[in-house]
């Protein structure tokens, strides 16, 4: 399968506050996230070019991200969304840091232990 997307995505587990419009609030997981959109968990269903705002906890850097998108995709399971307001040097100093804390985190689960062996 061709990947056409035009940045690259980066595993997240970041909670998250999402509405429609004026809407009611509902809470979420946001799963991957580029400098282009995101995808997060939710069981609601909305149609692609439905409009969405969404407050991302970003606790790795102290903040609250609010962006707003309109949703790509929807997939049983989740949605895609494409940003269409965003601070991007905000964004990319979450992306910057989550890609940090995976690699600490890969490079902490996999130290030798003091027998020699490695899990």
């Amino acid at each position: 399968m061709n990947d056409k997307r035009a940045h690259e995505r980066t595993d997240v587990r970041l909670n998250a506050l999402f509405r429609k419009d004026d809407s009611y609030i509902f809470r979420t997981k946001v799963i991957n996230i580029s400098m282009g959109g995101l995808f997060m968990e939710t069981s609601q269903f909305m149609k692609p070019g439905t409009n969405i705002s969404v407050d991302i906890d970003a606790e790795n850097i102290g903040q609250i991200i609010g962006v707003h998108g309109h949703v790509v995709r929807n997939t049983g399971s989740g949605l895609a969304v494409e940003f269409a307001s965003v601070d991007n040097s905000i964004l990319d100093r979450l992306i910057e840091r989550e890609k940090y804390m995976s690699i600490k985190k890969k490079q902490t689960i996999e130290q030798p232990c003091s027998s020699g062996y490695s899990f």
